[in-house]
């Protein structure tokens, strides 16, 4: 299945908040940051967002965060150890982001619930 179908077969929704920075992504500059909602089968979930400046201030699709969530997914059973490693970060720093990954994984795993982050988590994305 692919992330569009998902998206079809699915209703979430997703509202955003444009805000002046993501405390995720301390180092990160001129980036358009979102205080961002998805709605899910009568549960929600809150997270900051943030995509590249080119965007001039659109707010983000929904197909673009959940691309993001997506991409993030292929390293939650990574230690923070592997993850570090694999893209070079310092410890601190690598630390920050993995866990900020972990979090956002797992606020995805009760927005969807098991089953569907299951099923989400194979996505291919297009």
């Amino acid at each position: 299945m692919k992330l569009d179908d998902f998206i079809n077969d699915h209703i979430i929704k997703i509202s955003s908040v444009w805000v002046d920075k993501n405390p995720n992504m301390k180092n990160f500059k001129n980036m358009d940051n979102w205080k961002t909602t998805l709605k899910y089968d009568g549960r929600q979930c809150t997270l900051y967002f943030s995509q590249g400046f080119g965007f001039h201030g659109k707010e983000p699709k929904l197909k673009t965060v959940l691309e993001s969530f997506l991409a993030d997914s292929l390293y939650v059973n990574y230690s923070m150890e592997e993850f570090t490693d694999e893209f070079g970060y310092d410890c601190y720093e690598g630390e920050r982001i993995y866990n900020n990954i972990i979090k956002h994984d797992k606020k995805l795993q009760k927005l969807l619930g098991s089953e569907l982050y299951g099923v989400f988590i194979k996505l291919e994305n297009d």
